[in-house]
């Protein structure tokens, strides 16, 4: 009897949780169109729909239409119910974002100040408690906060296992020491991981494989298929900017030679434009700086008035990121590869060229089928990838029966996606 007790709880949750989850992907929904939908009756809907009603999870809005008789209540997700901080850690410093369940974005803080792995935890406190204070919240109203981290990431233990935003190979307990501090869930996931997800569900819902890549002071990547964030066994899935473009390529910080980063990368493609200017003197990139230093734009604006040097720049960069692009396809052949950071001022001709070198292999079969795309992302996209993390782990993780509300879950390995 007790078992069955047990059963009928889990039961319960479950069918709480996919009442919510069909809530939020269909709603406003009616009581009955929950129980079609989901093969449950309309006792367990009403019931079931009380209690999440009680929680505040859901809330009633308005009626809806009616073929005969009284028109239903339908139900939608309480989007204010809680929120959640995205927050990002760079060179540049901390960037935390404050935002709703559906990813309204309430309050912004940055902190420009130069990170070591020390003090990652004190400028983590203090940027997320002022961002909660701007906010006119309290630790109570936060579901969960997602911290992004270039690198290597342990998502299931919440570690930094090395990073070149730190130039740290050392482990980072990030999550022990954090524990103490916020009541909330606490989560910690790589880049390029945030950014495909932020891709997916923002723009790519119904595609199941996404590859995205991010080309800026360094490259990194994530990677989605079947709708699962791939990690790896040890978290090294997604690390794209080391995948090995040249065996006797620069040194890399990760004891590789001639890695994609240090190939590709924005900072490498601005000294070669340096070197390049010595040479040739002539060159636009000059007419475009703004000072002696060589800048991205320079090298854009350069290569759309036919700059040989630029020209030249922009065919070795497009090169470079096809035979990434190449390997991604023949390992993971996803529908939809998107390129973000500063690589995307180029155009639409950087794209071309990168699809042109493509169609010219076998591999160009049914490519009809995959994309090859700018990311859309604007607005803090780092941050705001954090933010979607966090609501989709709310939306996996959370318990829906009172007595286990706010449940840390540190040591999660599902991916929320």
């Amino acid at each position: 009897m007790v078992k069955t007790g047990v059963n009928l709880q889990k039961l319960k949750e479950q069918n709480s949780f996919s009442i919510l989850h069909v809530i939020r992907e269909h709603g406003p929904v009616s009581r009955s169109q929950v129980g079609k939908i989901l093969g449950l009756s309309n006792t367990t809907c009403m019931e079931l729909a009380r209690h999440l009603i009680s929680r505040g999870l859901i809330r009633e809005k308005g009626q809806g239409d009616s073929s005969g008789g009284r028109k239903p209540i339908l139900l939608e997700i309480n989007w204010e119910y809680n929120f959640v901080i995205g927050m990002i850690l760079s060179q540049e410093g901390v960037s935390c974002g404050v935002y709703d369940l559906q990813i309204n974005k309430k309050e912004l803080v940055s902190h420009n100040v130069k990170l070591t792995g020390k003090e990652i935890v004190a400028r983590i406190k203090e940027c997320a408690f002022e961002a909660i204070h701007k906010s006119h919240l309290t630790e109570e109203n936060i579901a969960g906060m997602t911290i992004g981290v270039g690198g290597i990431v342990d998502a299931a233990k919440a570690n930094i296992m090395g990073s070149t935003h730190f130039q740290s190979r050392e482990i980072i307990h990030i999550h022990d020491q954090l524990d103490s501090i916020f009541p909330f869930p606490l989560y910690l996931e790589n880049y390029g991981n945030l950014m495909a997800l932020a891709e997916k569900k923002l723009y790519y819902p119904q595609c199941e494989s996404l590859v995205f890549i991010q080309v800026d002071t360094g490259i990194g990547g994530g990677i989605i298929c079947n709708n699962k964030i791939i990690r790896g066994a040890n978290g090294y899935a997604g690390e794209i900017g080391h995948m090995t473009i040249e065996k006797n390529g620069p040194m890399c910080f990760c004891g590789n030679k001639g890695c994609l980063e240090v190939m590709g990368s924005i900072p490498v493609l601005l000294q070669k434009a340096s070197f390049g200017l010595l040479t040739q003197r002539d060159s636009l990139i000059r007419k475009f700086m703004d000072s002696d230093t060589v800048t991205i734009e320079a090298i854009v604006k350069a290569f759309q008035a036919h700059d040989r040097l630029a020209e030249q720049l922009f065919e070795e960069e497009a090169a470079i990121l096809y035979h990434a692009a190449l390997n991604i396809i023949l390992t993971y052949d996803p529908e939809v590869i998107v390129l973000g950071g500063d690589i995307v001022l180029f155009g639409e001709a950087f794209l071309n060229r990168i699809q042109q070198s493509v169609q010219k292999t076998i591999f160009d079969v049914n490519s009809e089928n995959r994309v090859i795309a700018f990311s859309r992302l604007t607005d803090q996209p780092r941050v705001c990838g954090a933010g979607i993390y966090a609501v989709e782990s709310f939306f996996t993780d959370h318990v829906v029966y009172p007595d286990q509300t706010h449940i840390k879950h540190p040591h999660r390995i599902i991916s929320p996606v």
